[in-house]
C-alpha cells in the first residue's frame, strides 16, 4: 500500500451516516483519500492529532450561515453515500468538543 499519512481526532463524523466516532484514527493515501480507519487504542507514532472534529466526506463539507453543529450533522447525515466513494479528511478548527458545537472561529479545511 505504500506510505500512508495517519491522523486522529477526538471526534470523527462520517458524512452520509448517522455516526460520530470517538478517538478515531484514519489512514490517508498519497492522493488524500481515506484507506482505513480504526479506534485509537494506544498512542501511535507518526500520527497527527487534531483536537476537536474531523469530517470524512467525498466533498468539502460546508457550514451554512452560522448553522449549529446539530443542523450541520443532520444535513450531512442525510446525504446519499456510496460505500465505494473516495473520501477525504476535513478538520474543523476551533470546535468545542465538550459542547459538540462550532465556535465563532470554527473553519473547515482539508487535511
Amino acid at each position: 500500500m505504500g506510505m500512508c499519512r495517519r491522523v486522529a481526532a477526538n471526534r470523527v463524523l462520517l458524512v452520509g451516516r448517522k455516526e460520530i466516532l470517538s478517538n478515531y484514527v484514519l489512514e490517508i493515501d498519497a492522493q488524500g483519500h481515506v484507506v482505513d480507519g480504526y479506534p485509537l487504542a494506544e498512542e501511535l507514532s507518526r500520527t497527527e492529532w487534531f483536537s476537536g472534529l474531523i469530517v470524512v466526506s467525498p466533498n468539502l463539507p460546508v457550514r451554512e450561515n452560522e448553522e449549529t453543529f446539530t443542523s450541520f450533522y443532520e444535513r450531512l447525515s442525510a446525504i446519499p453515500f456510496s460505500e465505494n466513494a473516495s473520501c477525504s479528511v476535513y478538520a474543523v478548527s476551533d470546535f468545542d468538543v465538550s459542547r459538540m458545537e462550532f465556535t465563532g472561529k470554527s473553519r473547515i479545511f482539508r487535511v
